[in-house]
């Protein structure tokens, strides 16, 4: 009777451990979620927006001009200036960004 009674105790404690699993993936799933969009925007950055904290990311994107700066003049010029701040560029992406601040107009130069 012992043998057929530690098949019923491995399978208990089996399904245990996946009842807790479950419940320790559940409750942790926000915090993946979150983790997982930021991966994910941080790959594409241009999913992130120009008001984010990791903007400066886009920035040598946007000075080679495969994605666009904000449409609005003075968000433009904000986006340039913290570009220039923020980001780390070469000598050739700061000159880039200076002729872009350059053309916009009532934006302090660099």
């Amino acid at each position: 009777m012992r043998i057929l009674a530690m098949p019923k105790l491995v399978a208990l404690i089996a399904v245990g451990v996946i009842l807790l699993l479950a419940v320790v993936g559940f409750a942790a799933w926000p915090i993946v979620r979150v983790m997982l969009a930021a991966a994910g925007e941080q790959a594409d950055v241009g999913r992130i927006g120009w008001d984010s904290k990791t903007a400066w990311s886009k920035c040598e994107a946007a000075i080679a001009g495969t994605i666009p700066w904000p449409e609005d003049a003075t968000k433009a010029c904000e986006a340039m200036h913290m570009c220039a701040n923020e980001a780390t560029l070469s000598a050739a992406q700061h000159d880039k960004l200076r002729a872009a601040v350059a053309k916009l107009s009532g934006c302090q130069e660099l």
